[in-house]
C-alpha cells in the first residue's frame, strides 16, 4: 500500500449485499474484492482507476461514499441549502405580520 493512499477495499462495499465495507465484511465476495484489489495496485494502477473499474462493473452503489456528481450533487446542494431557504421563508413571513 502506498502511504497516504486509502485502500480501495476500505472505500467500497461488499458486492454481495452492499451493506458493509469490503475491508471489514466477512463474506467470500468481500474477500475476493480484497484479493482482486491487490493486483492492480501492485501493477501501478491508481486508487481512482480501481474504483472506476468497480463502479463500471457494479454501479456507483459499490462505493462506500458515493461521488457527488450529476443528480447526486444536486441532492447534496439541496440538503445543504434547504434549512437556509426554510429559515429565510419563515423570517420573511414573520416580518410581514
Amino acid at each position: 500500500m502506498t502511504p497516504g493512499v486509502a485502500d480501495p477495499a476500505a472505500l467500497s462495499v461488499a458486492p454481495c449485499c452492499f451493506s458493509q465495507q469490503v475491508s471489514v465484511h466477512p463474506s467470500a465476495a468481500a474477500q475476493e474484492v480484497k484479493r482482486d484489489v491487490r493486483r492492480p495496485l501492485a501493477a501501478g494502477e491508481t486508487q481512482q482507476q480501481i474504483l472506476d473499474a468497480y463502479v463500471a462493473q457494479y454501479g456507483k452503489h459499490i462505493l462506500a461514499e458515493p461521488r457527488a456528481e450529476g443528480f447526486d450533487l444536486g441532492i447534496d446542494a439541496y440538503r445543504a441549502l434547504a434549512p437556509l431557504a426554510a429559515w429565510l421563508m419563515h423570517a420573511a413571513s414573520s416580518g410581514s405580520r
